[in-house]
């Protein structure tokens, strides 16, 4: 089967700390891909040092979006005549407590790169292992001086000393990908196509084709990477044998056999659910180590695959501390008391 050559720019890396960009789920495919010897990554040192360079900033950005965000229900002095007012106020100060508890949580992973982001990136840069591309250094300044792509107009070589060591180290007649989002690569002509200048350059040093691809997912989708149809078999399988499990060891040993795989498709994450909300033998056993974990690595980010009902059973059973939401609120109105708070009710300004 035919191995898959590309190199991944770090901003496609930095897009997963960004709300709203691609699912972590293809960054797991990718691994898997790795895995099964479908995909051979070229991670240069420039693309390692230029991902933690703006892993901070990239965060900002996202945390400071969280951090403005506001909790407060506005009301003018006639709600203050009733009893729930009160309760709101507190659920209110209750509320910014959480909000910056989970922010400080955040923060801390983010700190010690453990945020989920961070996990699967480093899976796939210890798969990949690092190239030297400082050397390459020289060759780059000159191909910025003579004005040739890739790269900015200002004095900085990344993209070149990238372009430099591809072109060196890349072994011959080698079907190659670029996948980065930045137009650095691409055509000034031509969405989503290499520059002329690139691919003319690369068939006469490579004597092979060269693509440009902007996401992980379109590049998954377009450029036909073969499916294991026996890992696949295989997955389908277990899943099913999960939701018919009969036993807690069963389980686990079920549990265990899919651990070995990094991704699921939504039909297979499906089954996980089911098995999950319908197997005793399953969620009865969610709290061992194995089975939660398993179970959070996985659905995380996949609630589009459910129904509201079915998600929100999901998460009472992974995701949330077993504790009646309502009984949760009560016991934080009843552990804070307005002295806590500092408040004044005629002093809220709602």
């Amino acid at each position: 089967m035919e191995i898959n050559h590309i190199f991944i720019d770090a901003n496609i890396f930095l897009d997963f700390f960004r709300l709203g960009n691609e699912d972590l789920n293809k960054l797991n495919e990718l691994i898997e891909q790795i895995d099964l010897g479908h995909l051979k990554i070229y991670l240069t040192k420039q693309t390692y040092d230029e991902f933690f360079r703006n892993r901070e900033v990239i965060f900002k950005q996202t945390y400071k979006d969280f951090l403005d965000s506001k909790i407060e229900i506005r009301m003018n002095s006639i709600f203050k005549n009733y009893p729930e007012y009160k309760k709101l106020v507190l659920l209110q100060r209750a509320l910014e407590k959480l909000k910056s508890d989970l922010g400080e949580k955040v923060q801390n992973e983010m700190e010690a790169r453990t945020l989920v982001a961070d996990n699967i990136i480093r899976k796939i840069f210890d798969k990949s292992g690092i190239i030297d591309s400082d050397k390459y250094l020289d060759k780059a300044i000159i191909r910025h001086k003579l004005g040739n792509p890739p790269g900015k107009k200002n004095n900085s070589y990344g993209d070149e000393i990238i372009w430099e060591t591809l072109l060196d180290i890349v072994p011959q007649e080698t079907k190659f990908v670029v996948i980065s989002n930045d137009g650095d690569y691409e055509s000034p002509m031509f969405e989503n196509k290499l520059h002329s200048f690139l691919i003319a350059e690369w068939r006469k040093a490579k004597k092979s084709n060269i693509y440009l691809y902007k996401n992980l997912g379109q590049f998954f989708k377009e450029h036909n990477i073969a499916i294991d149809f026996e890992n696949e078999k295989n997955k389908n399988e277990l899943v099913e044998a999960l939701i018919n499990s009969k036993s807690f060891v069963s389980t686990h040993e079920i549990i265990r056999r899919l651990s070995q795989y990094n991704s699921f498709s939504n039909e297979q994450i499906q089954g996980l659910g089911t098995a999950l909300l319908g197997n005793q033998q399953v969620n009865a056993i969610i709290e061992d180590k194995d089975v939660r974990s398993f179970y959070k690595d996985n659905l995380i980010g996949r609630f589009d695959v459910f129904d509201d009902d079915s998600w929100s059973e999901i998460e009472s059973y992974i995701f949330v501390e077993k504790v009646e939401i309502n009984k949760e609120i009560s016991d934080i109105i009843e552990s804070i008391n307005d002295s806590d708070l500092n408040i004044n009710l005629d002093d809220i300004p709602f």
